[in-house]
């Protein structure tokens, strides 16, 4: 953040008209942009929902969609004393959401999974 906040204060970019701004930063993206990263995780912390409604609330989930580049994505999110991790991956290959659970296991937290794979590991339609 304070890297991008640092540029926004450059008089070289201020006075930049933005539609010049916008073209210069879509290129950068399409250069750059999801290739300097393996993986991407998103933590919203704590949910804060008004009563009575927060009590009506089980679990919250959150969902990152991976793409070509980032192909495994995590989201973090709790309510009350759930929290929730999801990952989403375009990889057939669950290894890495294998190891991070079993670590929480072997830390001795409960743990439960949910998934949209078959048991012989292939996609569920739907």
């Amino acid at each position: 953040i304070t890297r991008n906040v640092e540029a926004a204060r450059s008089i070289f970019i201020r006075i930049l008209p933005l539609p010049l701004k916008n073209v210069f930063m879509r290129t950068l993206y399409m250069i750059l942009g999801e290739n300097l990263f393996s993986g991407l995780i998103t933590n919203l912390g704590p949910s804060r929902v008004p009563e009575p409604l927060a009590s009506r609330i089980l679990t919250m989930e959150l969902l990152v969609t991976p793409t070509v580049h980032l192909k495994t994505t995590a989201a973090v999110i709790s309510h009350g004393d759930v929290l929730a991790i999801s990952f989403g991956s375009v990889i057939r290959e669950t290894d890495l959401e294998r190891i991070f659970f079993t670590r929480l296991v072997k830390d001795g937290l409960h743990v439960r999974i949910e998934s949209n794979l078959a048991p012989r590991g292939e996609r569920k339609e739907g």
